[in-house]
C-alpha cells in the first residue's frame, strides 16, 4: 500500500452552464440527450419515459408517466464464478511477485492477413479485446473489417462475423484520432460481448457465444442520431444492481443501461464546448469509475472523470501530466488505477506516483494478476509497474520473434493461463503477438481474469 497523494483541483458539476443542449447532467434539469425522456428527466434511451423520472440503469424506466418497464437482463456472473464485488474478487488474486513475468513471444496472423484488412487512412487495426469465457479471445475491430476471434492454446487467429465497414472513412478528428468502427467492449452480465460504437455506426454489437463454440452477431441500435466516439467501457457496478455499463467518449463519460428490449444512454457530461475526447475507463475499489486523463487541446490541461457507478454523480479532477495523450488505465490490487501516456509516463489516479516508462507510444495497459501491470509501446520490449509501488522496469521479450520492436502501442488482454494477447495497434498493423509465459501458467484462474476490473476497454 501507499499513500496518495493531494490531487491538484477537485470539483463537482453540478450546472448546466456552457453545456450543449443535447446533453444533461446526471440530476439536474438539463435538457432531453436525445432520447424518449421529457419533462425534467435525465433519463435518455430507447424507452418512452415520460414525467419526472429520472431512469438511469437498474430499475425499470418508468419516470412517473405509466411507462412500459423495460426487462432487465438476467446474469450468468454466479455461474461462471466470477466475482464482480472488489472485496470477494482482491482475496482470489495471488501474492504479488518479486520480479514482472518473463515471455516468450509467439506471432500468429489470419486468412486473409491482417495487414490486407484496412489501409493507411485508418491504420489502428483493434481498439481492444474481450476475454471470452471459454478462455478465446475476442478482438474489437477499430479499422479492420472484422472482429477477430484468438484461441491462445492452438495459437490461432480466425475472422469472425461480416464486414462491419469496408468503404471510405472520414478524416480523423486529430492526427491519430481517426474515425473507427468501435472503441473497445465488455463482457456482459449475461456472458455476450457488448462492442461500443465508435464513429462509424451508432448501434452496439452484441456478440453472444454459442454452447458449440460458434458466436451470434446482434446489432442493437443506441437512441438519438449523433455518434459517441466510445473508446473504452467497463462493467460498472455488480450484475446483481443491473448490469450498467460505463463509457469513455467524445466529452466525458456515458452509462449505459441495457436490457432485453434494447440500450438506454445517459450522458453524465459534456466538459467543454469543443469537447475532449476520453479514452479509457477503468472500475475501482470503491466501487467509483474514473476515466483516463484527457488532454483538451484549446485549454492545454488534463482532466480525470471520477462517476459514482450508482448514483451516476460526477465528480472532476484535475491532474498534473505531462500534456501527452492517455491511452486507458488498468486497476490495481489496492483498488485504485495506473494510467500511461504517449510520452512513456506512468502515474496513479488520485495518487500521482509518477515513473518513466522504457518505451514511448505506451497504451492501453493491462493486470497480470502476478502484481505487474503491462503496458506496450514503440520499444523492444514491454514495459512493466509494480503494483503499489514505484518500481518500473522491462519485461524481457524473445529477440528472435520478426516484428517484435519495430513498434507496436497496441491493446493488451489477460488470457486464461496467463498467456497475454497484444492486438495490432497504430504502429504495427502485422500480426497478433502471443507473450507466453516462460515458467509456464501465471497463478491465478478464468474468473478472475474474467473480472470486471482486469478484463475490460
Amino acid at each position: 500500500m501507499f499513500p496518495r497523494a493531494p490531487v491538484l483541483a477537485l470539483f463537482v458539476l453540478a450546472a448546466c452552464a456552457e453545456v450543449p443542449a443535447s446533453t444533461c447532467f446526471f440530476g439536474e434539469p438539463c435538457a432531453d440527450a436525445g432520447g424518449g425522456a421529457t419533462g425534467g428527466g435525465s433519463a435518455t434511451g430507447g424507452g418512452s419515459a415520460t414525467g419526472g423520472g429520472s431512469a438511469t440503469g437498474g430499475g425499470n424506466a418508468t419516470g412517473g408517466g405509466g411507462a412500459q418497464a423495460w426487462t432487465p437482463i438476467d446474469s450468468i456472473y454466479n455461474s461462471l464464478g466470477i466475482d464482480d464485488v472488489w472485496a470477494q474478487a482482491v482475496t482470489a488474486l495471488p501474492a504479488v511477485a518479486d520480479a514482472p513475468p518473463a515471455y516468450t513471444a509467439v506471432q500468429i496472423d489470419a486468412v486473409p492477413s491482417i495487414s490486407a484488412s484496412y489501409g493507411s487512412s485508418c491504420p489502428e487495426g483493434f481498439r481492444g479485446a474481450v476475454l471470452l469465457p471459454d478462455g478465446r479471445v475476442l478482438g474489437i475491430p477499430f479499422c479492420a473489417a472484422q472482429f477477430i476471434l484468438v484461441d491462445p492454446e492452438q495459437q490461432k487467429a480466425t475472422w469472425v462475423g461480416s464486414i462491419v465497414h469496408g468503404g471510405p472513412r472520414p478524416l480523423p478528428l486529430t492526427p491519430r484520432d481517426f474515425a473507427g468502427s468501435f472503441g473497445g467492449g465488455v463482457l456482459g452480465c449475461d456472458g455476450s460481448v457488448y462492442a461500443l460504437p465508435h464513429a462509424m455506426t451508432n448501434a452496439v454489437m452484441r456478440i453472444t457465444p454459442e454452447d458449440d463454440g460458434g458466436l451470434t452477431f446482434a446489432s442493437v441500435p443506441l437512441p438519438g442520431t449523433g455518434v459517441r466516439y466510445f473508446n473504452g467501457g467497463v462493467l460498472a457496478r455488480p450484475c446483481s444492481e443491473g448490469f450498467r455499463i460505463i463509457a469513455a467518449g467524445l466529452g466525458g463519460l456515458f452509462a449505459l443501461d441495457p436490457y432485453v428490449e434494447g440500450i438506454q444512454v445517459q450522458a453524465l457530461t459534456t466538459v467543454t464546448s469543443t469537447g475532449r475526447r476520453f479514452f479509457g475507463v477503468a472500475r475501482l475499489g470503491d466501487g467509483t469509475v474514473v476515466s483516463a486523463p484527457a488532454l483538451d487541446p484549446d485549454l492545454g490541461d488534463d482532466l480525470i472523470l471520477k462517476v459514482n457507478s450508482r448514483t451516476l454523480e460526477v465528480t472532476a479532477l484535475a491532474a498534473a501530466n505531462d500534456t501527452a495523450r492517455t491511452w486507458g488505465l488498468s486497476t490495481e490490487r489496492d483498488g485504485g488505477a495506473l494510467y500511461v501516456s504517449e510520452s512513456g509516463v506512468a502515474k496513479q489516479v488520485l495518487g500521482g506516483i509518477p515513473g518513466s516508462l522504457p518505451v514511448s507510444n505506451t497504451r492501453w495497459p493491462t493486470n497480470t494478476l502476478t502484481g505487474w501491470i503491462l503496458t506496450a509501446g514503440s520499444g523492444a520490449s514491454l514495459a512493466a509497474w509494480r503494483e503499489g509501488g514505484t518500481r518500473l522496469q522491462d519485461v524481457p521479450l524473445d529477440a528472435g520473434v520478426a516484428g517484435v520492436g519495430a513498434g507496436r502501442a497496441g491493446a493488451l488482454i489477460l488470457t486464461t493461463s496467463g498467456v497475454v494477447v497484444e492486438l495490432p495497434g497504430l504502429m504495427a498493423p502485422a500480426a497478433i503477438t502471443l507473450y507466453v509465459p516462460t515458467g509456464g501458467a501465471m497463478p491465478g484462474s478464468l474468473p478472475s481474469a474474467l473480472g470486471p476490473w482486469f478484463n475490460k476497454l
